[in-house]
């Protein structure tokens, strides 16, 4: 198991601090752009970082269509909440489109420079990394288009604070208490207990804050679905980054945050919860 690194700890502090501000900024002004700003940087850093690490193994994807898809995938939600101009058919018919062209895109610039082990390898990759951090991050920010009643941060809100409480938690409370093996052996210091911990902690997370922001319909039985659910798949998501950065030899996606790793070891835990969480509420409103 992992010692509890002080500066890691620090630096921890400092993220959730940038994430408070943005939250809290977007609460009293009652908009969603600050926090907007926040999820677009972390997607372009993220996929940005994908690239990188994957240079590292000798694997060179088409970084600026990369980069570009995600991007878009990622500020469409954003403009469609700015302009007011939203609905689900546009929503999902507009994000297919740009991924299929980027897919299309990854082919004809790989088909046309590299040799075939070389160029299926590219492909591949370059397709992971549409689907996984673009799908991610497009559904982060579809959950700033979701109407509610009282504060339009609040979904975003209980969606990240489940998540964090889940790689938080997991990771302090792990490096003290874990004792018995491993999660994954992808990832040899994720201990059972740090796992647990996180897992109970997220759905106590999500009860808490879906009553202190008064979210419409509020029931307990509601919130604990949400944490059950989303929980164990941002443990998923930040274990597939944990077997890439293997894959690459890699410790992290990069030092921009001290002790920490990089944007994309930051946002790893909400790639694969953040489809879930949008779908999953959208269902539990009709109840």
């Amino acid at each position: 198991m992992s010692k509890l690194s002080p500066m890691k700890v620090a630096s921890g502090f400092a993220c959730a601090g940038v994430i408070f501000a943005a939250l809290g900024a977007d609460y009293y002004f009652q908009t969603v752009y600050v926090t907007g700003a926040l999820i677009f940087i972390l997607a372009i850093g993220s996929a940005i970082e994908f690239c990188s690490m994957l240079r590292k193994k000798g694997i060179y994807l088409p970084e600026l269509l990369i980069v570009a898809t995600v991007g878009m995938v990622t500020l469409f939600p954003i403009l469609c909440e700015i302009k007011a101009e939203f609905s689900f058919e546009l929503f999902l018919t507009t994000i297919s489109l740009i991924l299929v062209f980027g897919v299309i895109g990854a082919y004809a610039i790989t088909l046309t420079k590299k040799p075939v082990p070389e160029g299926a390898l590219s492909v591949a990759f370059t397709v992971l990394g549409l689907l996984h951090i673009g799908l991610g991050f497009c559904f982060f920010a579809a959950h700033l288009l979701m109407d509610i009643e009282g504060p339009r941060i609040a979904l975003v809100a209980l969606f990240i604070f489940v998540v964090k409480a889940n790689d938080i938690l997991a990771y302090l409370l792990g490096s003290t208490f874990g004792r018995k093996g491993t999660l994954s052996p992808i990832s040899p210091n994720k201990s059972i207990e740090g796992s647990l911990f996180g897992f109970l902690g997220g759905i106590g997370i999500s009860v808490l804050v879906g009553y202190l922001f008064g979210l419409p319909d509020f029931k307990i039985w509601k919130a604990v679905v949400y944490g059950v659910v989303v929980g164990p798949l941002s443990q998923v998501g930040d274990l597939a980054e944990s077997m890439l950065k293997r894959y690459c030899g890699v410790k992290d996606s990069s030092s921009i945050i001290p002790a920490s790793g990089g944007l994309f070891d930051f946002a790893d835990c909400f790639l694969l919860a953040a489809p879930a969480s949008y779908f999953l509420t959208l269902l539990l409103s009709r109840f």
